[in-house]
Formats: structure tokens, C-alpha cells, sequence
């Protein structure tokens, strides 16, 4: 999604990516903290991912309105 800094909102209508990381275990241990280090595989694509993907997008678009 883009940004409109007029606004200060996100504009949804331009789409940019879609991401999606698993959090749940990181190379260093739960309390790592170093994202560089194993956000490497964007989990999006994945068929069985969809129903996460389309559930938070509708949350992000709730959240700013």
C-alpha cells in the first residue's frame, strides 16, 4: 500500500506488497530481535497462508478506517 502524508493515512488503492513472516521461532532464541537475521522466506504466497492474509489485511484496513 502506498501513503498519503497529506492525510497521514494509508492509501489501499495502491498495493505495493504483501508480506508475511513467521515469528514464532527466530534462529537466536524467542528473544532475538534480530529481524534481519531470519525474515528471509515471505510465507504470502503460500496457498494454505490465504485465509491468514486476507484476515489481517481486513484488520489493517479496519484499524485506519
Amino acid at each position: 500500500m502506498g501513503w498519503d502524508g497529506n492525510a497521514l493515512r494509508p492509501r489501499f488503492d495502491r498495493l505495493n506488497a504483501t508480506e508475511l513472516y513467521d515469528h514464532r521461532e527466530t534462529p537466536g532464541g524467542a528473544r532475538d530481535g534480530d529481524f534481519d537475521a531470519w525474515e528471509n522466506v515471505n510465507l504470502a504466497q503460500q496457498a494454505n497462508k490465504t485465509a491468514v492474509t486476507q484476515a489481517l489485511s481486513k484488520q489493517l484496513r479496519a484499524h485506519f478506517g
